[in-house]
């Protein structure tokens, strides 16, 4: 008796083996979903973080508290984020693990930081710091290395910089300036090991939210000047094609699906509901005349900030 149920456990214990193998075998070879995260105030309540998973549109937040949470950011393997929150007074950038847990802060300072970037290497984060001088707003593009905690200015040169975007080789930072009182704005380049500058972008006088494809061919930004639309600088021929030129030129934080098929944005909307939208980028540069954003989110609400979260290796 004592045989037959030991030979029975060993069974059952090979079995249960055997579907282990099988189920990580076959998690390796499903193709992963597509996840997004973003912000949103959703029944007239404050901003909380939300990741998303596209095929199945579940929806989960990440944050749930009684202060303003938004600008959520990936690391490059998908298992943090960076965020923007008031919950110390001013807007301090946190840290947290991809299913909200581990929440702490990465900047200590009276100055609102925003705009955080993970570096696609991982090592570190760009933001955007923002302090008063005579009167006048000067914000700068600040970099914090996540082993040392070093922070170093990468633009003092250019007062107003604003939207810091990596290259894919984490080698430079793309990020927009201008003149002070000037409503111009251009996009630059700065290398990250020798702090040299230069503008990008001869098209338009003004340039905003500039985002690096992943593959690193495209530098994608929105033109508000004669000619406005949403453009790709084609970083191998050095020349800018239109993309899409909606009605009302109202988008802003742009991301690319990692396979560089799609962007997502959402609509500029302090008051009004709105709507996270993507665009095919293929579908666009064959036919941007008809080029057709399409909601990937139905629910009722105020959404900005949407991020596509990086395949893991």
């Amino acid at each position: 008796m004592i045989r037959d149920l030991l030979r029975l456990w060993s069974t059952v214990i090979l079995v249960c083996g055997c579907l282990t193998l099988l189920a990580l075998a076959v998690g390796r070879t499903l193709p992963q979903e597509d996840e997004i995260i973003y912000s949103a105030s959703l029944d007239n309540a404050d901003s909380e973080i939300y990741r998303m998973a596209l095929d199945r549109q579940l929806s989960v937040s990440l944050t749930r508290n009684s202060t303003e949470d938004n600008q959520p950011a990936w690391s490059s393997d998908g298992q943090q984020i960076a965020f923007v929150s008031n919950h110390q007074g001013q807007y301090t950038i946190f840290v947290m693990d991809a299913s909200g847990r581990g929440i702490h802060p990465l900047t200590d300072s009276p100055r609102n930081n925003f705009s955080p970037t993970w570096s696609p290497d991982d090592r570190s984060i760009a933001y955007v710091t923002a302090r008063q001088e005579f009167a006048q707003q000067i914000t700068e593009v600040l970099l914090t290395d996540l082993q040392s905690g070093l922070t170093r200015r990468m633009t003092i040169q250019y007062p107003n910089a604003i939207s810091p975007t990596w290259t894919p080789d984490s080698q430079h930072l793309a990020f927009t300036s201008g003149a002070t009182g000037s409503p111009n704005r251009i996009i630059y380049d700065v290398n990250i090991q020798t702090g040299d500058t230069n503008p990008l972008i001869a098209n338009h006088i003004i340039q905003l939210n500039p985002t690096w494809s992943p593959d690193g061919r495209y530098l994608l930004y929105v033109a508000y000047d004669s000619n406005p639309g949403m453009y790709l600088w084609d970083s191998t021929l050095k020349q800018s094609v239109l993309l899409f030129a909606p009605d009302v030129l109202n988008m802003r934080s742009l991301s690319w699906s990692q396979d560089n098929r799609y962007i997502i944005y959402a609509p500029l909307s302090n008051f009004s509901n709105n709507s996270i939208l993507r665009l095919d980028v293929a579908a666009c540069l064959q036919q941007h005349d008809n080029c057709t954003p399409q909601p990937i989110t139905h629910r009722a609400g105020i959404y900005d900030s949407p991020r596509w979260r990086p395949r893991r290796p």
